[in-house]
């Protein structure tokens, strides 16, 4: 069994198992497998590419790629060439893509298909870049990065807001990382599947801990073509995977028959990235009794700040999202700062060797939210007497109906409760009747085409506190997302605003 590192970044972990056991199998797509010893060999004449073309340790190099092979050795290459890699989706559109490297001032643009976006800046695709370098190259040619520099810049979407980046430093993300392996168990008997995008540190974070541990990692981009990915689970012999709560209930629900066939060797299974329902909780235990399912909490800027094994609690701890992660304080804070007992509401304060170094010339908000030793998360939550965090909402999501706040989250959790809803977001958009201030909007993606409005108006009207009654209620057919799962609640109140068709509540 190979140890676990703890240490040092990530590239070059990956670069010692290859030196290790360079023909076990490291990665794989659905289109082509690299061994360790390719997966190296794939890095080292990447970044052999890269300082040919000269860029420069701590230059940004915007990658802008859907999740494969090709994409991940690529990322790992620009962090061995000493550069600051910036990994956007493959699906990033070219306003987004342009913004990105204007703001970071990138020096060069990969892609994995031709751009005109980035003016004079190096332009390469992923294919070209494996075409260039020095094949030649020995392992270990570059020397050691200090782990205090800056690794990655990942752009976070606000609710309303234009992007920004988070700055994380080889050494944050070796602390992250050593928080999943020490709780997860990580090994090189591992065969991970990460469908989620390899630009967001979910998936990302879930990569390096396979590979650094000398594990297989499966990557594809998305659940399509969900017949072949689904096959590949079991061809693959996968026994690991990381989703989403959203992703959850479709694969419990249209696609139940065909995942649970091909994920019966799946004994671990990570879910993040919004607050998995207690209902769904027990629903997966069920379906899945063969596997360990872990939920945690934390941000980019604080990824993996908690933990919980559903399977090791009582029903009603599985709305919280765990303890702390080792070397990690989680507080709750007043709004001047002052921590407040348990048991009592306000904002989770994170502290720990895992922190991002800040937000990339952002000093304003960098100076607002990492302070008083840590991170401001604008989370809002309570601990209880034994340490276990409960995520109540956002301090951007409460809703001011007539001077009452409402918590866009707490109504969220409630209408996932609803039979036939698959996937739902609830946001605040001005009273039309301007009586309010604000009133409750919610959309709904159906499980199938009986959902209407009025279903769920009845159902909001029997669980409901008044002043949290949805006043406009849209059947969508999906809601509109980041790449990392975050609702995008400026694009969903134009939505609902947009396509209202129905649902007013006077």
């Amino acid at each position: 069994m190979l140890t676990s590192p703890t240490s040092g970044p990530i590239h070059e972990r990956i670069l010692a198992r290859a030196r290790i056991h360079p023909d076990r199998p490291a990665i794989a797509d659905l289109e082509r497998e690299f061994t360790y010893g390719q997966l190296a060999s794939a890095i080292e004449h990447r970044a052999s590419a890269l300082r040919a073309a000269g860029i420069a340790p701590g230059e940004r190099v915007v990658l802008a790629a859907r999740n494969s092979v090709d994409q991940l050795a690529t990322h790992l290459a620009i962090l061995h060439a000493g550069a600051v890699s910036v990994p956007l989706a493959g699906s990033t559109n070219a306003t987004r893509l342009a913004f990105v490297v204007d703001d970071c001032d990138a020096a060069a643009i990969c892609t994995d298909r031709p751009t005109q976006i980035g003016g004079p800046r190096k332009k390469f695709t992923l294919h070209e870049l494996s075409g260039l370098g020095d094949k030649r190259l020995a392992l270990g040619d570059f020397s050691v990065r200090p782990t205090d520099e800056l690794a990655c810049l990942m752009y976070t979407t606000g609710s309303t807001g234009e992007p920004k980046a988070v700055m994380l430093s080889h050494r944050s993300l070796a602390n992250a990382l050593a928080h999943i392996i020490e709780f997860l168990g990580c090994s090189d008997a591992d065969r991970e599947a990460v469908v989620l995008p390899l630009s967001h540190s979910f998936g990302l974070g879930h990569a390096y801990c396979t590979l650094s541990c000398g594990g297989f990692l499966l990557i594809n981009d998305g659940l399509r073509p969900l017949k072949s990915v689904f096959e590949a689970f079991s061809a693959l012999s996968i026994n690991a995977f990381s989703t989403t709560p959203s992703m959850l209930r479709l694969l419990l629900g249209p696609y139940r028959v065909p995942f649970l066939q091909h994920a019966a060797g799946i004994r671990r299974m990570v879910v993040n990235s919004e607050p998995l329902p207690t209902e769904q909780a027990a629903d997966v235990l069920t379906m899945m009794p063969q596997t360990d399912v872990i939920a945690y909490y934390g941000l980019t800027e604080a990824s993996r700040s908690t933990f919980l094994r559903l399977r090791d609690e009582p029903k009603h701890r599985w709305r919280s999202v765990g303890k702390a992660a080792p070397r990690v304080e989680i507080k709750i804070c007043d709004p001047a700062g002052a921590p407040l007992p348990n048991g009592a509401e306000g904002e989770v304060h994170i502290r720990g060797p895992h922190l991002a170094l800040g937000y990339w010339q952002r000093p304003g908000e960098q100076s607002t939210a990492f302070r008083d030793g840590g991170l401001y998360s604008g989370d809002l939550g309570v601990l209880d007497r034994e340490g276990y965090l409960t995520i109540t909402g956002r301090l951007k999501d409460q809703i001011n109906v007539g001077g009452l706040k409402v918590s866009a989250t707490e109504i969220e959790l409630i209408l996932r409760r609803h039979p036939r809803i698959i996937d739902v977001a609830v946001t605040g958009i001005p009273d039309p009747q301007g009586l309010r201030g604000e009133v409750v909007a919610v959309a709904a993606v159906g499980a199938d085409s009986a959902l209407d409005a009025g279903d769920i108006a009845d159902y909001c009207a029997k669980n409901l506190e008044t002043a949290a009654q949805p006043h406009r209620i849209a059947i969508v057919t999906t809601i509109p997302r980041a790449e990392s799962g975050k609702v995008l609640k400026g694009e969903l109140q134009r939505l609902i605003i947009d396509q209202f068709s129905g649902g007013l509540r006077a």
